[in-house]
Protein backbone atom coordinates (compact mmCIF):
# COMPACT_ATOMS: atom_id res chain seq x y z
CA UNK A 1 0.00 0.00 0.00
CA UNK A 2 1.35 3.12 -1.00
CA UNK A 3 1.44 6.11 1.67
CA UNK A 4 0.61 9.51 0.16
CA UNK A 5 1.82 12.75 1.98
CA UNK A 6 -1.02 14.82 2.13
CA UNK A 7 -1.25 18.58 3.55
CA UNK A 8 -2.87 18.31 7.38
CA UNK A 9 -6.41 19.42 7.25
CA UNK A 10 -6.88 23.02 8.72
CA UNK A 11 -9.15 23.86 11.29
CA UNK A 12 -10.65 26.88 11.53
CA UNK A 13 -12.99 27.75 14.35
CA UNK A 14 -13.63 30.19 17.18
CA UNK A 15 -11.01 29.62 19.93
CA UNK A 16 -12.84 30.45 23.29
CA UNK A 17 -11.35 27.61 25.53
CA UNK A 18 -14.50 26.03 26.09
CA UNK A 19 -14.48 22.02 27.63
CA UNK A 20 -15.98 20.36 24.44
CA UNK A 21 -12.89 22.29 22.87
CA UNK A 22 -10.48 21.62 25.63
CA UNK A 23 -11.55 17.87 25.34
CA UNK A 24 -10.74 17.74 21.80
CA UNK A 25 -7.27 18.75 21.86
CA UNK A 26 -6.45 16.94 24.96
CA UNK A 27 -7.55 13.78 22.87
CA UNK A 28 -5.68 14.93 19.71
CA UNK A 29 -2.70 17.08 20.58
CA UNK A 30 -1.28 17.68 16.92
CA UNK A 31 -4.69 19.67 16.41
CA UNK A 32 -3.32 22.51 18.03
CA UNK A 33 -0.67 23.42 15.45
CA UNK A 34 -3.32 23.10 12.88
CA UNK A 35 -5.75 25.27 14.34
CA UNK A 36 -6.41 29.00 13.41
CA UNK A 37 -8.75 31.15 15.17
CA UNK A 38 -11.43 32.31 12.84
CA UNK A 39 -13.98 35.01 13.83
CA UNK A 40 -17.14 36.89 12.89
CA UNK A 41 -15.98 39.42 10.36
CA UNK A 42 -12.98 37.42 8.67
CA UNK A 43 -13.53 35.72 5.61
CA UNK A 44 -12.18 33.18 3.43
CA UNK A 45 -11.88 33.12 -0.31
CA UNK A 46 -12.02 29.46 -1.73
CA UNK A 47 -11.85 30.85 -5.23
CA UNK A 48 -12.39 33.51 -7.56
CA UNK A 49 -15.97 32.93 -7.40
CA UNK A 50 -16.64 32.08 -3.71
CA UNK A 51 -15.71 33.93 -0.30
CA UNK A 52 -16.48 32.23 3.35
CA UNK A 53 -17.46 34.63 5.89
CA UNK A 54 -18.15 33.33 9.67
CA UNK A 55 -20.86 33.97 11.79
CA UNK A 56 -20.83 33.60 15.80
CA UNK A 57 -23.87 31.63 16.68
CA UNK A 58 -23.19 30.62 20.34
CA UNK A 59 -25.78 28.72 21.45
CA UNK A 60 -25.11 24.82 20.96
CA UNK A 61 -22.01 25.29 22.03
CA UNK A 62 -20.10 28.68 23.14
CA UNK A 63 -17.84 28.60 20.05
CA UNK A 64 -20.27 27.50 17.10
CA UNK A 65 -19.69 29.10 13.77
CA UNK A 66 -22.38 29.23 10.75
CA UNK A 67 -20.15 30.28 7.18
CA UNK A 68 -21.96 32.08 4.86
CA UNK A 69 -20.70 31.33 1.39
CA UNK A 70 -21.37 33.66 -1.29
CA UNK A 71 -20.77 32.47 -5.11
CA UNK A 72 -20.50 34.80 -7.75
CA UNK A 73 -23.41 33.19 -10.48
CA UNK A 74 -20.92 32.77 -13.77
CA UNK A 75 -19.17 36.05 -15.14
CA UNK A 76 -22.29 38.20 -13.73
CA UNK A 77 -21.70 40.87 -10.92
CA UNK A 78 -25.02 38.71 -9.34
CA UNK A 79 -24.47 36.32 -6.33
CA UNK A 80 -26.09 33.29 -4.37
CA UNK A 81 -25.71 33.14 -0.47
CA UNK A 82 -25.79 29.85 1.56
CA UNK A 83 -24.88 28.82 5.02
CA UNK A 84 -23.27 25.85 6.77
CA UNK A 85 -25.08 25.64 9.41
CA UNK A 86 -23.02 23.10 11.49
CA UNK A 87 -25.17 22.13 14.61
CA UNK A 88 -26.63 25.27 15.36
CA UNK A 89 -30.00 24.05 12.87
CA UNK A 90 -29.85 20.23 12.80
CA UNK A 91 -33.20 19.92 11.56
CA UNK A 92 -33.65 16.81 13.44
CA UNK A 93 -35.93 15.97 16.61
CA UNK A 94 -33.49 16.83 19.59
CA UNK A 95 -30.20 18.70 19.33
CA UNK A 96 -28.10 19.69 22.60
CA UNK A 97 -27.90 23.52 23.75
CA UNK A 98 -24.53 24.57 25.92
CA UNK A 99 -27.01 27.68 26.70
CA UNK A 100 -30.35 28.30 25.32
CA UNK A 101 -30.80 32.15 25.17
CA UNK A 102 -27.25 32.26 23.77
CA UNK A 103 -28.98 30.02 20.84
CA UNK A 104 -32.34 31.41 20.90
CA UNK A 105 -30.32 35.03 19.71
CA UNK A 106 -28.04 33.00 17.30
CA UNK A 107 -31.60 32.12 15.77
CA UNK A 108 -32.69 34.96 15.64
CA UNK A 109 -29.11 36.21 14.01
CA UNK A 110 -28.93 34.10 11.66
CA UNK A 111 -32.81 34.81 10.12
CA UNK A 112 -31.72 38.06 9.95
CA UNK A 113 -28.77 36.85 7.50
CA UNK A 114 -30.66 34.57 5.54
CA UNK A 115 -33.72 37.65 5.09
CA UNK A 116 -30.85 39.91 4.26
CA UNK A 117 -28.83 38.33 1.88
CA UNK A 118 -31.99 35.96 0.75
CA UNK A 119 -29.75 32.86 1.09
CA UNK A 120 -31.78 29.76 -0.37
CA UNK A 121 -30.35 26.83 0.73
CA UNK A 122 -28.77 26.03 4.39
CA UNK A 123 -26.47 23.09 4.75
CA UNK A 124 -26.58 21.71 8.43
CA UNK A 125 -24.16 18.99 9.90
CA UNK A 126 -26.87 16.30 10.10
CA UNK A 127 -29.22 14.23 8.06
CA UNK A 128 -33.23 16.27 8.38
CA UNK A 129 -36.15 13.88 9.61
CA UNK A 130 -39.65 15.09 8.65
Amino acid sequence: MKTLNKPKPKVYKLIDGCPTEQSRLRSNPDLVNNLFHTKEGDSFELSPSITLFPIETPGHLSDHLCFLMKERQGKTKFFRYSIFTGDHIIGAKSTFFMDYPAYFESLLKTKDVIEKFKVKTLYGAHSVSL
